[in-house]
């Protein structure tokens, strides 16, 4: 019997550690406001980027919110609506009204890569942003 819970007694703490963990999505709400830079239609841009968290569901580890792009000395353009979810390995994945996002995050800064593809056009951008 002792055996038993000198085995067991380390693999019930892990387990029950590993319960209280935050899993990530409320620390991401608010806005975040960086660089976008990569390529549209073949034409390399950069750009500033604004993404705004508004609201997440902490049991389901998901959220929306907002993007907003501006070019350079330009007021930020129209929303797009996003909505996101982080995996158990902390990735953050985002769609939008037509791509894709994967962001990790690391203290305050959330970097990442988008994707957007069509029939004429595509999209590759690296994104940097930090919280505002």
């Amino acid at each position: 019997m002792r055996r038993i819970l000198l085995v067991a007694l380390p693999v019930i703490v892990v387990i029950f550690a590993g319960c209280g963990e935050d899993s990530g999505v409320t620390s991401l709400e608010g806005t975040w406001v960086g660089s976008s830079s990569g390529y549209n239609s073949g034409v390399y841009e950069e750009r500033t980027a604004k993404l705004v968290i508004t609201e997440v569901r902490e049991d389901e580890n998901v959220f929306v919110g907002y993007k907003q792009i501006s070019s350079e000395g330009e007021p930020f353009g129209p929303r797009e609506i996003i909505q996101g979810a982080v995996g158990t390995d902390g990735r953050i994945f985002i769609t939008d009204e037509d791509g894709f996002i994967l962001f990790e995050l690391s203290e305050d800064t959330l970097e990442g890569q988008y994707l957007e593809t069509g029939k004429k056009d595509a999209t590759v951008k690296n994104y940097k942003l930090v919280r505002e």
